[in-house]
């Protein structure tokens, strides 16, 4: 997800730049000075002060768009809406693909870190230190997670991973202090 949203704001954002910034709205022609004129029946110019009378069917639709095409106003809105929905979706799956990614390699789970750091804390406290034991390291906590571990592989485990029984009967763990934990995983 976090790959899509990163496409789509990358690739989008000619599309946003074109729609938003460089619409008929913004103009690189400096604003005109004075007030509009208009001819009367005899060719004599007379100033228009009210906006009522200015004769907008005048303007050349070209001189307005400079060479953009109209975009509508929903258009828009969708445009902005699509770009603050995929900041946030980035921002948001970012932040907990990264928190999910060092609880992985330090074989944790959410409820696990909160517990470890409370037993951290306390057994510092009594000058002892706390060793998680699913802590495995980084490499082999990773390899945990995916399931690379007894000799499965990435094609037949990961990729295609539904047709195998999971490893352990789901009650019991392999932990750091189990013995022969190096041949395992």
């Amino acid at each position: 997800m976090i790959v899509g949203v990163l496409f789509i704001i990358i690739f989008g954002f000619d599309l946003a730049y074109t729609a938003i910034w460089l619409t008929s709205e913004d103009s690189d022609d400096p604003e005109l000075e004075g007030h509009p004129v208009k001819y009367n029946k005899t060719g004599a110019l007379i100033p228009v002060t009210d906006i009522l009378y200015l004769d907008v069917s005048a303007l050349v639709e070209d001189d307005m768009n400079q060479g953009y095409e109209p975009i509508s106003p929903w258009r828009r809105r969708a445009i902005i809406y699509m770009a603050l929905i995929n900041c946030g979706v980035l921002v948001a799956l970012g932040g907990l693909a990264s928190w999910h990614s060092r609880l992985i390699s330090r074989g944790e789970t959410s409820i696990e870190a909160n517990i470890n750091k409370a037993e951290t804390t306390r057994l510092q406290n009594l000058g002892k230190v706390y060793i998680n034991p699913y802590n495995f390291g980084a490499r082999k906590n990773w390899r945990i997670f995916l399931g690379l571990v007894q000799g499965r592989s990435w094609f037949m485990h990961v990729l295609l991973p539904s047709w195998h029984e999971p490893i352990g009967d789901g009650l019991t763990w392999h932990t750091v202090h189990d013995e022969g934990v190096d041949e395992w995983p």
